[in-house]
């Protein structure tokens, strides 16, 4: 006679294989969400850095482009001090109008791989030199970037590094070799290059280099 054999369950070997085989499949799916989840936060931190540097060039370029003289006023300068940008003592500083007929002190600067703003009134006889002279950064100054900007970008035609390059009427780059001194009187229009770092698809660190240039409107 026969014997039937009956299994109501899982041996120990069939159950130690099917967890096993659960394990693989939920940590590669927990791999594949992971992967996207960093994918798509390096994605909107590269759009974000980008969106930043854009917004900073074209606040930039407004306001150079309103530059401003005045032989009527106190102070009738536009340019105050002109330099390339990088670090507090060569910060850019020129009188803008924003809104007729207010005109105001806007200044520019890197600092800490931040671009800075400043915005001073500075319409009294007695404060125009103070744009000029001062050497500290004034305690109400706006960050317009996240620490992401670099050293600028290359020279006008050359090294050194600048944030700012200046050009007379003809488009010649001032205080490089071959043209005239640099000048605030001379200024025509104002060279702009911000350099950002931000993270690539593969996760690296690149640099990414926006420019732009702008005419100044006066004098």
């Amino acid at each position: 006679m026969s014997t039937l054999r009956r299994s109501d369950g899982l041996t120990l070997i069939e159950l130690v294989s099917t967890l096993a085989i659960a394990t693989l499949i939920v940590s590669s799916i927990y791999l594949l969400l992971g992967s996207m989840i960093r994918g798509r936060m390096i994605v909107h931190a590269r759009v974000s850095d980008q969106e930043r540097a854009r917004q900073a060039m074209a606040w930039l370029a407004d306001r150079t482009r309103q530059v401003n003289y005045d032989s009527t006023r106190a102070c009738p300068e536009g340019f105050l001090r002109i330099g390339n940008g990088n670090g507090f003592a060569q910060r850019l500083s020129f009188r803008a109008i924003l809104q007729e007929p207010v005109r105001l002190t806007y200044v520019y600067y890197v600092e800490g791989q931040t671009l800075w703003q400043e915005t001073r009134s500075q319409e009294t006889s007695a404060l125009c030199a103070d744009e000029s002279s001062r050497t500290s950064p004034d305690l109400n100054r706006i960050a317009l970037t996240p620490p992401i900007v670099q050293p600028g970008g290359a020279g006008c035609t050359a090294p050194p590094w600048r944030f700012f390059c200046y050009f007379d009427e003809a488009g010649c780059p001032l205080g490089t070799p071959g043209c005239p001194p640099l000048d605030p009187n001379r200024v025509q229009s104002v060279g702009i290059t911000m350099t950002v770092q931000a993270q690539s698809t593969s996760g690296q660190l690149e640099l990414q280099t926006f420019q732009t240039a702008t005419v100044v409107r006066g004098p």
